[in-house]
């Protein structure tokens, strides 16, 4: 059965084609997808990417071929990253598509400029795992997993639910290539409309602009401890002849807005220059998607 895409079994349609369980615990799963694909191009980022850039689409050219979405919802910039290397560590990546997030570069401003030298992630089934390097608890972490996939009540429940739900005609699921086709949203906006959606993101994204303990710079000095992770990745890529092109997400204009209404709007210019200093120094490119009318 197979409900969270763990060991590959064929995906049927009627039967198990669709992953509901899956949806609903993708950091757990998609690792799983990067081992079975063996990517050549992986997509990285948060939700925005996640459900943007299908891997499917013909506008991939065929060297560039197969593509892998590994981009992680509500997750920071170093787990994001850590889901891109864990990719291409299993396959032969020479592609990488990191988007990039203004809320994702928030910072405390009194913590040090400084990537840590080891990021700790509650999730570890990752083969690489901490900034680049080599995850020691890689083996015994899967073990366990494919341990708690097979004997686990839990799994029996989501296998059931599984073949259940593949009637829904809008049950959540990721696909074997990473990617969320959002039907989930769907069932969303034809009972309640687009409307409801939009008020629910512009709340969240106003209450956390709103807070004032965060920043994009950390205290006396233009630089930040997420600025260098993405610098690292950056060498760490280029070591490994891993072409990387940075873009920055596309934005409704209500963020826009909120963005203006909170005083953000030097922060976000800052960070967009910043990330112009990385992409001239690393001689990468780096698309800006983050403008009204783009």
């Amino acid at each position: 059965m197979d409900p969270y895409g763990m060991f590959g079994t064929p995906r049927i349609n009627g039967f198990n084609a669709l992953k509901p369980a899956a949806g609903a615990r993708i950091r757990y799963a998609k690792p799983y997808y990067a081992d079975r694909l063996r990517a050549t191009t992986v997509i990285a980022g948060n939700s925005r990417p996640e459900a943007g850039l299908d891997p499917q689409s013909a506008c991939w050219p065929a060297a560039r071929e197969p593509v892998f979405n590994a981009a992680v919802p509500g997750a920071r910039l170093a787990l994001q990253i850590a889901y891109a290397e864990h990719a291409m560590a299993t396959g032969e990546v020479t592609q990488v598509l990191l988007g990039l997030d203004f809320m994702d570069f928030l910072v405390e401003p009194r913590a040090s400029p400084k990537a840590p030298a080891a990021h700790q992630f509650s999730h570890v089934n990752l083969r690489v795992g901490t900034s680049g390097m080599d995850n020691p608890g890689y083996a015994r972490r899967r073990a366990a997993e494919w341990f708690q996939a097979l004997a686990s009540l839990a799994t029996l429940s989501d296998a059931v639910q599984t073949v259940l739900r593949q009637g829904e005609d809008h049950v959540t699921t990721r696909r074997a290539d990473g990617f969320n086709p959002g039907r989930d949203y769907v069932a969303i906006v034809r009972r309640e409309g687009q409307a409801v959606l939009f008020r629910q993101k512009n709340r969240e994204l106003v209450t956390r602009l709103r807070r004032r303990d965060d920043a994009i710079f950390q205290d006396g000095v233009q630089w930040s401890s997420v600025f260098d992770t993405l610098e690292r990745f950056l060498d760490r890529a280029r070591a490994q002849n891993v072409d990387v092109t940075l873009f920055i997400n596309p934005y409704h204009v209500d963020y826009f807005t909120a963005i203006r209404e909170t005083d953000r709007w030097p922060q976000l210019d800052a960070w967009k220059m910043t990330l112009s200093r990385i992409a001239r120094r690393q001689r990468v490119p780096l698309w800006d998607f983050n403008v009204i009318n783009a």
